[in-house]
């Protein structure tokens, strides 16, 4: 381990602004700056960096300490590599580096290649008159990529013909240098050339920024003789499945979002970002593989967290490869706990064109709204046959259980097993059968995952029951011959259970533990206002009493929420909002934090009454469409009922509602 002294000398090496500036947009305020927090989203800044005194502070989710502190945020490292990456960046040789010097030589001779090329590549393109430099400046021009934005990211042209082999052999290069930095390539008569030839030069840096790759473009159409794009082969620097463009650049918006957009191409990142979608990444010269997705996830939760709160978006073109794409992104969907979205572009354009036709605008509000990407695959399937009729829909559920077999033993299974039930008019232990006797497939760490083709694509409005993405441990596989829904309700208390279900409501698998932060939009609604109307309850529990009817009558989102309904409303006569604290921490210890999410504040019990009156409307509307719902996919679903009489039961419950949901929204419009 190195020693404090060298701890300090790599502190008094490293400029606070000039570090933090790399990832913030600082402003000066007095002898201090102030920018917005690249931890968190915010957009009034409460980022206060103080150079003088080498600290930094945020003031909105409080995290703060000095330039290792901040290298440990910025990139998730440990402190030990912080240390390292801030030595390298100033030239230190730290103390503990002996046993590594030999191979950090090597491979520090191997970058410092890599920096030339680049450096040569960009000149060539940025200050050389040729033809070929020519053509790249106009290619370049074409994409709407001037002479700014080629300096930002330090695009290139490489004329090959041996010039870079010459030019870096000239600065001291060996021709073995070359060749493990991948830089030039080996004739079978024992000459090298350049590995590039007659290509527009993008680099590709690793996630601290140091230049390990690059990618090199045509300029003209593809040819079977010349691919559109040809990548650096792996090196000791460079491994593909553990690299991806911009991550340098995006990480910091990632980690500040809890969002990542995944597009496909080199020029497509370079618009997202210089049109200010900057926590976009792309995979480069490979698909998005097993490691990719671990490795993002590291970005996609706060410190300390186990559990990802934030969102993966595919951004795919609208063609069959980008669909073909959606499918294999799918395959990861085990290996992160983040939410996993997907956005398919209209018109076949890819990010780059429609950015350049339609504008940042129209790409945001597209990603503000993305499609789950489990749906989104399900529905490409279930579009290819007829499902108005039993011999379509028997082979539709034998093609669509293909599909879903990357969400067995995930907390998504059951949901999407209810989904596809609806759509197919079936039983969902129907699907939940034909699902068990497929195999999910294997993801290995250093390929990515291949599936069946998909051409066609909808923009039909779908309609299912959201998919909960907790953490929750899935419950037992399901045996092919087993009869009964594998619910599990170990982590529910019994008694809890037992009121639910002599409510009418059963508490399944994945609703057992329900994180706002990871809901789909549809559930986080329902889910906002059941707390609160327990908040309100929990501050006035009196005033609770003439709506008990009603409440007992809803379908909660989260089971949790209902239990501790149960609870306030058992509570005797004039108990205080404490005693109705520990009623509700009795029976669900993470009640504080629930009960804590309520936003209203409320004045007086006419206030209470009022609040309670409002809230309670729009709850109860909000469990009767999803009754509704519910009740007329089982009205739809052949064998979901054992007699005429409890059909026609169910059809009168549902017109029942219907009139109840009718004489709700009248009240609530006579209201406003």
């Amino acid at each position: 381990m190195f020693s404090n002294e060298d701890k300090e000398k790599v502190r008094a090496a490293t400029d606070l602004a000039a570090l933090v500036g790399e990832t913030v947009a600082l402003r000066p305020r007095g002898a201090d700056l102030w920018g917005c927090c690249p931890f968190h989203h915010e957009k009034s800044p409460s980022f206060h960096v103080i150079p003088s005194r080498g600290l930094w502070k945020c003031f909105g989710c409080g995290k703060g300490g000095d330039c290792f502190a901040f290298v440990m945020e910025r990139d998730h490292v440990d402190f030990p590599d912080a240390v390292r990456y801030l030595a390298d960046r100033a030239g230190i040789q730290l103390s503990d580096d002996g046993e590594r010097r030999g191979r950090s030589t090597k491979k520090s001779r191997l970058l410092e290649a890599m920096d030339a090329a680049c450096e040569l590549y960009h000149h060539q393109l940025t200050h050389v008159r040729s033809e070929g430099a020519d053509r790249a400046r106009a290619y370049l021009a074409g994409r709407g990529f001037g002479s700014a934005v080629a300096d930002r990211w330090d695009l290139g042209y490489a004329p090959g013909k041996g010039f870079l082999a010459r030019e870096l052999s000239a600065r001291g290069f060996t021709r073995q240098e070359l060749l493990d930095a991948r830089l030039v390539t080996q004739r079978d008569d024992g000459s090298v050339r350049d590995a590039f030839y007659d290509r527009v030069i993008f680099p590709i840096r690793d996630e601290r920024g140091q230049v390990v790759a690059f990618g090199g473009r045509i300029m003209g159409p593809k040819t079977e003789h010349a691919p559109k794009y040809i990548n650096s082969r792996e090196s000791s620097i460079y491994n593909k499945s553990r690299t991806m463009f911009a991550l340098d650049r995006a990480k910091a918006h990632i980690t500040a979002q809890m969002e990542v957009v995944i597009e496909e191409g080199y020029t497509d990142v370079i618009s997202s970002h210089e049109a200010g979608i900057q926590n976009a990444t792309a995979a480069c010269g490979t698909s998005l593989t097993a490691q990719h997705v671990r490795m993002l996830d590291r970005f996609l939760r706060a410190s300390g967290d186990a559990v990802s709160r934030g969102r993966i978006v595919c951004l795919f073109d609208g063609d069959a490869a980008g669909i073909h794409a959606a499918e294999r992104a799918l395959s990861f969907t085990s290996l992160t706990t983040a939410s996993l979205y997907c956005v398919i572009l209209p018109d076949d354009k890819d990010p780059a064109e429609f950015l350049a036709s339609d504008g940042p605008d129209a790409m945001r509000a597209l990603l503000a709204s993305p499609e789950p990407l489990a749906r989104f695959v399900i529905d490409r399937h279930l579009e290819r046959f007829d499902l108005e009729t039993p011999e379509g829909r028997a082979p539709a559920l034998a093609d669509v259980v293909q599909a879903m077999a990357p969400l067995k033993g995930t907390p998504l299974a059951d949901d999407y097993a209810e989904y596809v039930a609806g759509r197919l008019l079936i039983d969902v232990r129907t699907v939940k059968s034909a699902l068990a006797r497929v195999r999910k497939p294997e993801v290995r760490d250093d390929d990515p995952v291949e599936t069946p083709l998909v051409r066609r694509t909808s923009t039909a409005p779908v309609t299912n029951r959201p998919a909960f993405a907790g953490a929750r441990t899935a419950a037992r596989p399901m045996q092919p011959d087993d009869d009964a829904v594998p619910y599990d309700d170990t982590d529910v208390p019994a008694d809890v259970v037992a009121e639910a279900e002599d409510a009418g409501v059963f508490l399944d698998d994945t609703a057992a533990v329900v994180s706002t932060a990871n809901l789909l939009p549809e559930d986080a609604a329902m889910v906002r206002v059941e707390r609160e109307v327990l908040s309100t309850i929990a501050a006035s529990p009196d005033a609770a009493q003439p709506f008990a009817e009603r409440l007992a009558g809803v379908r909660w989102a989260d089971p949790r929420h209902e239990a501790i309904a149960w609870a306030l409303l058992s509570l005797p006569a004039g108990s205080t909002p404490m005693q109705a604290l520990d009623a509700a921490e009795g029976v669900v210890p993470e009640a504080a934090s629930i009960l804590a999410d309520g936003t209203m504040a409320l004045a007086d019990e006419s206030d209470d009454a009022r609040a309670l009156s409002i809230l309670i409307d729009d709850l109860e509307m909000r469990s009767l469409r999803r009754r509704i719902d519910r009740g007329r996919a089982q009205l739809r679903t052949p064998g979901a009922f054992d007699t005429p009489e409890a059909y026609d039961q169910m059809f009168a419950d549902i017109a029942e509602m219907q009139r109840r949901l009718r004489e709700l929204e009248g009240h609530q419009r006579a209201t406003k």
